[in-house]
């Protein structure tokens, strides 16, 4: 087979996860990293990036694309008035740390038993939200004082650092459980994620800037080349989403959101038991 030929459906697929991953990132708030990444990894694969920075320049890249993506999600949410910037600005010290310190952590750490970690936690979650599970009693009043920031959001920032998503699968339920609704912690936690996205994404191009061998066009572990290719696609996708998650019933949404977790949990923790 030709290296051509072998290009093309990769190209295919990144041209697909682009799109969806710009829908979920505004329908979920999420980045939409878990849509991307694998197809990332196999991309890097046949384009002959060593096997020990494999997952890093996949991770960094994946990253990058995420905060353009997410960017154009959180402004969406925020003209429609579902981002409560005060939890924000109270979490957002927190969440750059521990981004930046997953970013520098990386070339370091085998994540294998945070990613076993995080399958086993999103599963749990999406259980809660597909059942409607009472955790937090009352929605969050938007004059009353946000929730504080401390180490479990630091935490956040780290382990979304280290698995290349922005964040919204532990800071979407968490702020749930703290009685935020579901529009608001959707549209929050896309604003959040453009905070980790970008603050790891600086990490990972200066944890990976002296490496040799990387693929043209990289800065560190990112990857310029498929940024471009991907990002304004995903762009393209993120104000359909969020319009969709600003139409459809709440409940539905929270459903939707609980499959998204279980099945990002199954994809991570047990790929072999999907197809795809």
């Amino acid at each position: 087979m030709s290296y051509s030929a072998e290009l093309f459906p990769i190209i295919l697929a990144m041209t697909a996860s682009g799109l969806l991953a710009g829908f979920a990132a505004g329908l979920m708030g999420i980045g939409g990293g878990i849509i991307i990444i694998p197809v990332l990894y196999v991309a890097f694969q046949v384009l002959g990036v060593t096997e020990a920075y494999l997952m890093h320049m996949t991770l960094g890249t994946t990253l990058a694309i995420v905060f353009f993506t997410g960017f154009l999600s959180a402004r969406s949410h925020h003209k429609r008035g579902a981002v409560l910037m005060p939890l924000v600005r109270r979490w957002a010290v927190w969440i750059v740390a521990g981004s930046v310190l997953g970013a520098m952590l990386a070339p370091y750490i085998k994540n294998q038993a945070l990613v076993i970690l995080f399958a086993v936690l999103a599963f749990f979650m999406g259980l809660k939200f597909i059942f409607s599970l009472k955790i937090a009693s009352e929605p969050h009043d938007h004059n009353s004082e946000p929730p504080k920031g401390g180490l479990h959001i630091t935490l956040i920032g780290t382990l979304s650092s280290l698995m290349g998503i922005g964040g919204a699968t532990f800071t979407v339920p968490l702020m749930t459980h703290l009685g935020v609704n579901i529009i608001n912690a959707v549209g929050t936690a896309a604003t959040l994620g453009v905070v980790i996205s970008f603050s790891a994404t600086i990490g990972y191009m200066f944890s990976g800037f002296s490496i040799d061998g990387l693929p043209p066009l990289s800065i560190g572990f990112v990857n310029l080349l498929a940024v471009g290719v991907i990002a304004p696609l995903s762009m393209s996708m993120a104000p359909v989403g969020v319009m969709v998650a600003h139409k459809i019933p709440r409940r539905l949404l929270s459903i939707i959101f609980g499959c998204f977790l279980i099945l990002t949990s199954i994809r991570m923790g047990a790929p072999d038991l999907l197809p795809f």
